[in-house]
């Protein structure tokens, strides 16, 4: 009964107290991605007709989420082998299996690299979790940071919006290069390899591989050349995010290009990858991080410091999707059903350029629209004004972000029709202003 009383008085005097709790002043909101509030917005709207191509999902014609048939023969699998169990891995990092698999998509087999033991890896959660754990690399390991106060990392000003999030949000800085040109619809190289090779010595530089989210362009071979000599003879260290590798161009290998002919050159490299988008992924959060070192002790010592990482924060990852990943990219004949399934999304989504751009034409809306043929991915940045995406959510029912970004992968048969008739609809409301 003491007892009793004596908490009864304790919890009538934290009433009295209550503004003084830990959490009182909690900021009642913060920063989050536009795509996040106008998902809300749509998820509101009770037009029938409502569009989303905002979100970076691949669906079916049937506006159903696409899941490629490897991934589907794959999880089949998993499910009637009687020895597969939901207990803890062997190791926290992710199966040595999973691991080798995914250094040999990215740098391959014949990599001098993989050869001599210089790629150290682990998984991770998405390309999120990858992302933020090349920052806590970069920002306690990586030589030329450890004596700044807040280290320097370069972000194109046209990139994932998550990036700068990620990087600012473990203390290092982020600055942004000149990359798309607005007028064009195009990547502008030589402003972009300019400004590379003007940065300050040893500088990170983020990057992504294929179907550059928003823009849809990327450096041809040639260029991506060009970029890796700036980076050897300037020291500098990129970091790629790869995501739409396979759904750019068709071939996985050629989407995944840059990364081998910068870590062949000798530019130190890191791969934050997820399997979200071209398995079809997405809610497992599959990723994969990795790191090149100069020789075989220091990469020991980097996989060391991951699995510390790992440790401290999540204590190991899920295994269900990175085994669906392995078993795909170690079996022959699923590895070539997934390649297949990869050219059919990247053409599937060209084709859905191609009708939108000649019904736009069609139409005869003012302005050269061939950039949405030219730009490929999963994503189309177009020129039109904000005003005028406004008026497309506002007055049209068709979400598309703030900063003109159309995901090609929610456009459709029963939906373009309609898209192209509100763009030009939007166009011609703002024409004279």
């Amino acid at each position: 009964m003491h007892d009793a009383c004596r908490i009864n008085h304790l919890s009538q005097k934290f009433k009295m107290l209550e503004h003084l709790h830990p959490f009182h002043n909690m900021p009642d909101a913060g920063y989050t991605e536009s795509v996040y509030q106008l998902l809300a917005e749509y998820r509101q709207d009770d037009t029938p007709q409502k569009t989303d191509l905002m979100v970076g999902v691949f669906k079916t014609d049937e506006e159903t989420v696409y899941t490629p048939s490897s991934v589907i023969e794959a999880r089949k699998r998993l499910f009637e082998n009687p020895e597969w169990h939901h207990g803890y891995r062997s190791s926290q990092i992710g199966t040595a299996g999973y691991l080798q698999a995914s250094i040999d998509l990215f740098f391959g087999k014949d990599s001098e690299l993989v050869r001599n033991g210089r790629i150290a890896a682990t998984q991770a959660l998405g390309a999120s979790g990858a992302c933020h754990m090349a920052a806590i690399m970069l920002k306690d390991h990586y030589h030329p940071n450890t004596s700044a106060a807040r280290p320097m990392v370069y972000i194109p000003r046209e990139s994932w919006s998550n990036h700068a999030n990620v990087f600012e949000h473990v203390g290092l800085q982020v600055d942004y290069l000149p990359y798309f040109d607005a007028a064009i619809c195009d990547l502008n190289f030589s402003l972009f390899h300019s400004a590379v090779d003007k940065l300050p010595e040893h500088s990170v530089i983020v990057l992504q591989t294929s179907g550059q989210n928003p823009t849809g362009c990327d450096p041809t071979r040639e260029e991506w050349l060009q970029l890796a000599m700036t980076c050897v003879a300037r020291g500098h260290l990129v970091l790629f995010d790869a995501a739409y590798y396979g759904m750019a161009t068709g071939c996985v290998r050629q989407d995944t290009e840059g990364i081998r002919i910068c870590a062949e050159a000798g530019v130190p490299v890191m791969v934050a990858a997820t399997y979200s988008k071209s398995f079809g992924l997405y809610s497992e959060r599959v990723g994969f991080l990795s790191i090149t070192a100069p020789d075989r002790e220091i990469g020991r010592r980097v996989e060391m410091q991951l699995r510390l990482i790992t440790r401290y924060e999540a204590g190991g990852f899920p295994a269900f999707g990175s085994s669906v990943v392995e078993l795909v990219l170690s079996d022959p004949h699923l590895l070539l059903q997934w390649e297949n399934d990869t050219r059919w999304m990247a053409s599937e989504l060209q084709n859905r350029r191609k009708r939108l751009r000649a019904r736009l034409e069609e139409l005869r809306i003012p302005g050269d629209w061939s950039y949405i043929t030219q730009q490929r991915g999963m994503f189309c940045l177009t020129n039109l004004s904000q005003q005028q995406m406004n008026l497309l959510r506002t007055s049209h029912h068709i979400y598309v972000q703030d900063n003109g970004r159309l995901s090609i992968s929610g456009l459709n048969s029963s939906n373009i029709e309609r898209v192209a008739q509100s763009i030009k609809a939007v166009v011609q409301a703002t024409k004279s202003e």
